[in-house]
């Protein structure tokens, strides 16, 4: 934790390159595993996929790496794979199925629900939004339990209710999910609201030709995303892509109305 915690700082002070010269000679798996982080925040996939393979490649997985690490592996992957995808083929759907076998090892071995709920979210996140065949439905089943264990517990968490009302969007229960979406992106959750957040309440205000609404929380999309990129935090390199290409549509849509 303290590493990670570290790396983050000098990422952030001195960029991914110069925090990638220092980790580097240091060869250690610990320091392997946070050069993750390191090559997310420079998008730089190739060294990251390559860094993961080797990571997760046998004998070395099950003999060199201890079981915390395996697991670290294995949560690392089921989001770093899916942002490769754009440019390596085929990460997206490993992305995936290391999700899933990192949510089957978890109930291997016997981890509170609330150990569970990141990769829930996450594994609902990646089969919505799979570009080679999403299915909400099936997403939706993740995503439930993963804000069932939150509703249950005693804190709450804007990223598993963006994720819960985002899908439900996609469902077709276009008011039950702007309502939780409301929720997750409130100002008293402050800095721990998600860019993606007011990208989906901005998205699904869209789809109730609520265009003023709509520009103001994808706006604010593309400003979380920017100030993040800024201080070294990964964000999914499309979001301010698809933020940008909402603003337009709701922009040409202000417009529209206006002229009639």
């Amino acid at each position: 934790m303290f590493a990670g915690m570290l790396v983050r700082s000098i990422v952030q002070n001195v960029g991914p390159q110069a925090t990638e010269a220092m980790l580097l000679p240091r060869a250690a798996t610990r320091w392997e595993l946070e050069l993750t982080q390191v090559y997310m925040a420079d998008k730089n996939w190739q060294k990251l996929v390559t860094l993961l393979d080797g990571l997760l490649a046998e004998p070395r997985f099950s003999t060199k790496l201890r079981d915390n690490q395996q697991m670290q592996v294995l949560r690392v992957s089921g989001q770093a794979f899916p942002a490769a995808s754009a440019s390596i083929p085929g990460t997206y759907e490993k992305g995936i199925a290391l999700c899933e076998r990192y949510i089957k090892e978890l109930e291997r071995r016997g981890a509170q629900a609330s150990t569970k709920i990141e990769a829930l979210n996450n594994l609902a996140s990646l089969i919505a939004e799979n570009p080679k065949g999403a299915n909400p439905e099936l997403a939706m089943q993740y995503s439930k339990r993963a804000f069932d264990i939150m509703t249950q517990g005693s804190n709450y968490y804007p990223h598993i209710a963006d994720t819960h009302g985002w899908i439900m969007v996609l469902n077709g229960k276009l008011e039950e999910g702007i309502e939780i979406l409301r929720k997750a992106t409130a100002p008293e959750q402050g800095e721990r609201v998600p860019a993606e957040a007011f990208y989906h309440l901005g998205e699904a205000y869209l789809k109730k030709s609520l265009n003023e609404d709509a520009l103001t929380n994808l706006n604010r999309a593309v400003q979380i995303f920017d100030d993040s990129v800024k201080k070294g935090v990964f964000v999914d390199p499309e979001l301010k892509v698809k933020a940008e290409a909402a603003i337009k549509r709701a922009s040409n849509k202000t417009a529209a109305a206006v002229t009639n």
